[in-house]
């Protein structure tokens, strides 16, 4: 991040659930450098449109109220976010960011899980899962065994070559009410926020166990979290795995041609194939947590 002149920095954390950090000259080969701005010369329109253009250095990805240019040099991987209407709806210019911002981490071989991933074992397991799916409640329950959380909702994939890293995105976790009652009653100070219609707790996970975030690092396995009548785990095929890569990552992006659909497929293809990927099932008993966390430690 380099600039931040209208908040624009908190409105893209809100979406991402993740963070941004200041930055000086020193930025690492896979960081990204985000630069926010406004330029209001041109008129707000109604449209309902992506464009993606090719740019000497790069791309650029134009929605109506946002454009975003990549910068794509070797040395120096940017993106520079130009809001050209600032008056929108903070909720409609939050969505496009989204769009704009998905479409150029796509075009850097990286994609957006909605997952909780941690470090079990000298192994890093990522699980992917629907709101409630008790992604947060595992990487909690990890956590105090142990384990070290990467995140608890949201995480990249980067591909490099055929092999692939993950990292999380935030220092910062949503406790359901539930999993602080039985996990951690009378610990969590931080305030309440209502999520999806959930009451939650919004914590630096750091103050619980260990937590690292933003280091990349390559999984092992990738398990599909759902609710059902038992616990239990099973494999998945390559097709399945991909099947559920696809739902995940449906609500992420918005194409612009036909080649997008491709990149994008291309991408959790290669996800599918590279990293081994089970199924696992809970029950809403938080008794049956230990059965889960044992069952998940050994896929």
């Amino acid at each position: 991040m380099t600039s931040d002149p209208h908040g624009y920095v908190e409105l893209l954390t809100e979406r991402y659930r993740a963070t941004l950090e200041p930055c000086d000259d020193a930025v690492g080969p896979h960081e990204l450098v985000f630069e926010f701005c406004e330029n209001t010369d041109r008129s707000p329109a109604t449209t309902d449109r992506l464009i993606v253009e090719r740019t000497a250095d790069g791309h650029r990805f134009v929605t109506d109220p946002v454009t975003v240019e990549l910068i794509g040099r070797p040395e120096h991987r940017g993106l520079v976010v130009t809001v050209t209407n600032p008056a929108l709806d903070r909720e409609l210019l939050s969505f496009h960011f989204w769009i704009v911002v998905n479409r150029a981490l796509l075009l850097l071989d990286r994609v957006m899980l909605h997952a909780a991933a941690f470090v079990v074992n000298e192994r890093v397991i990522v699980v992917c899962g629907d709101n409630g799916a008790g992604k947060s409640t595992l990487g909690v329950a990890f956590g105090l065994r142990g384990a070290t959380l990467l995140s608890e909702d949201s995480v990249i994939a980067t591909r490099r070559s055929t092999a692939f890293v993950v990292a999380g995105v935030s220092p910062q976790m949503r406790v359901p009410r539930p999993t602080e009652d039985r996990l951690l009653p009378g610990r969590l100070l931080d305030h309440r926020i209502t999520e999806d219609g959930r009451n939650k707790r919004l914590v630096d996970a750091d103050q619980l166990f260990d937590s690292r975030w933003g280091h990349d690092l390559p999984p092992d396995r990738i398990v599909f979290l759902r609710a059902a009548d038992r616990v239990a785990t099973r494999p998945l095929s390559r097709r399945d795995a991909l099947l559920r890569l696809i739902d995940n990552t449906r609500h992420s992006y918005r194409f612009a041609a036909s080649g997008d659909i491709s990149d994008h497929l291309d991408l959790v293809t290669d996800l599918a194939a590279a990293v081994p990927a089970f199924e696992a099932t809970r029950t809403t008993d938080l008794d049956d947590l230990d059965d889960l966390m044992e069952l998940i430690s050994a896929v």
